[in-house]
């Protein structure tokens, strides 16, 4: 519950500051991607995906913006099982968004 209040809460200061943006293209290889330049990001979604789909998307995407695109040390495929199981725990446990009510910022 901690990593999720820590991702929705630097995703969100991100946002504020405009150093974070969400643009849809139909042109994207795959479900989603996150680029990045000089710590700003842009997620990249295709359109296409369902509302669901998308939900999880910009999840995968927040958590590699908030544990893996600054460490250049980091293994991508690990990164990405790290990421899978992040999602899968979000999605097993919907109390997870309850919760977050409590969270000031959110």
């Amino acid at each position: 519950m901690e990593e999720l209040k820590k991702i929705i809460l630097k995703i969100k200061e991100l946002e504020d500051c405009g150093e974070l943006r969400l643009v849809y293209s139909e042109s994207v290889g795959s479900n989603a991607i996150v680029m990045t330049n000089c710590d700003k990001f842009v997620i990249v979604m295709n359109p296409t995906l369902s509302y669901e789909q998308q939900m999880r998307e910009i999840w995968h995407e927040a958590k590699h913006i908030c544990c893996h695109l600054n460490n250049s040390n980091y293994n991508v495929a690990f990164a990405e099982y790290e990421t899978d199981q992040f999602i899968n725990k979000i999605i097993s446990k919907p109390e997870f968004f309850d919760e977050l009510k409590a969270v000031t910022c959110f």
